[in-house]
């Protein structure tokens, strides 16, 4: 949702320098062929960039640190501005410069602030956490704890460690998950189910 906000933004933006600027007339009523053919073309990589990102890239489904998807945005950001003004070049439409980098730096701009704010909104009404668990009890466990800790606007919360190995003695579990003060949960099942894990 927060993609397809930011793309229609940048084209109110668009809209907006291009009647301010007086880069282009008459908008949005007096559409000439050249600007429909830009707003046409745009909406449609805003269509491929929600679909690369949904079904493709999984981006909704998988949760990344806001620095890897702001470089993966910038990426593809990057590719989409290529392909649009060679498409546009292509078509017989040369678009105008200025009004190209407002828009597609609109939607540079626009794409991760959104995003940020739809997890900030989504965290202040406890819909962004997720349980989370680790299993082992380990040096990697305590490291995998840091790391979600530390990236918190992924939101996962470790809710416990989960012993894998609880036949062997107490000594086993590093002190560090001890310190740390979550509930250390004994693995009921057996080792064959903890390989699927």
């Amino acid at each position: 949702l927060s993609d397809v906000l930011a793309f229609l933004m940048a084209m109110l933006d668009w809209f907006f320098w291009g009647e301010k600027l007086h880069l282009v007339k008459s908008l949005p009523l007096g559409l000439s062929l050249d600007i429909s053919v830009f707003l046409v073309s745009f909406l449609l990589l805003a269509c491929v960039w929600v679909v690369n990102e949904a079904a493709i890239q999984q981006r909704y489904q998988r949760r990344r640190p806001f620095w890897a998807e702001l470089q993966h945005k910038i990426n593809w950001v990057t590719w989409l501005v290529v392909f649009h003004f060679l498409l546009l070049f292509s078509l017989g439409f040369p678009p105008d410069f200025g009004l190209f980098v407002v828009l597609w730096g609109s939607v540079l701009v626009l794409l991760p602030v959104l995003r940020y704010g739809t997890r900030l909104l989504l965290h202040k009404f406890n819909m962004w956490e997720t349980p989370t668990f680790i299993f082992g009890v380990g040096d990697n466990a305590v490291s995998a704890y840091h790391a979600l800790v530390s990236e918190s606007d992924m939101g996962y919360k470790v809710v416990c460690f989960i012993n894998p190995a609880f036949h062997e003695p107490p000594n086993a579990i590093d002190p560090a998950i001890h310190a740390i003060g979550l509930p250390v949960v004994d693995w009921l099942g057996s080792d064959a189910d903890a390989d699927v894990l």
